[in-house]
């Protein structure tokens, strides 16, 4: 019985992640290429790092969305939790698993503020 649920265990594949990023600039993707590989070195799941210009963010986003095809991860700026928790393409579920799992320590305090400010007025609950 070991030997299969050994087997299986090892043969469990876990999905590619898509991240879209702003920090577009050389050395700024260079770092996050750097800490996608590490995280596949310590994982086995491979992160994909798609430069995306801060420009295009929300216009793209939303092609995505309408087409089913929204990356894992978004690096954005908080002006896009809201209309992106309205319009369905932010998982707020999602991030409030995120920061309850890591605890709110490991975020910057303002950063958690500003979100919980421009989330009360968000139809959903957090």
């Amino acid at each position: 019985m070991f030997c299969v649920i050994s087997f299986f265990i090892s043969n469990i594949v876990y999905a590619d992640i898509k991240f879209w990023t702003t920090e577009v600039q050389p050395a700024r993707m260079a770092k996050q290429e750097e800490m996608a590989k590490a995280f596949e070195a310590k994982t086995g799941i491979k992160v994909d790092v798609i430069p995306v210009e801060e420009k295009e963010l929300g216009t793209r986003a939303t092609a995505a969305a309408a087409a089913g095809d929204l990356p894992d991860v978004i690096y954005h700026t908080l002006q896009y939790v809201l209309p992106w928790a309205e319009a369905g393409i932010l998982d707020v579920d999602a991030n409030n698993a995120v920061v309850k799992e890591l605890g709110k320590d490991t975020f910057a305090p303002g950063a958690l503020n500003m979100a919980k400010k421009r989330f009360k007025n968000c139809s959903r609950s957090s």
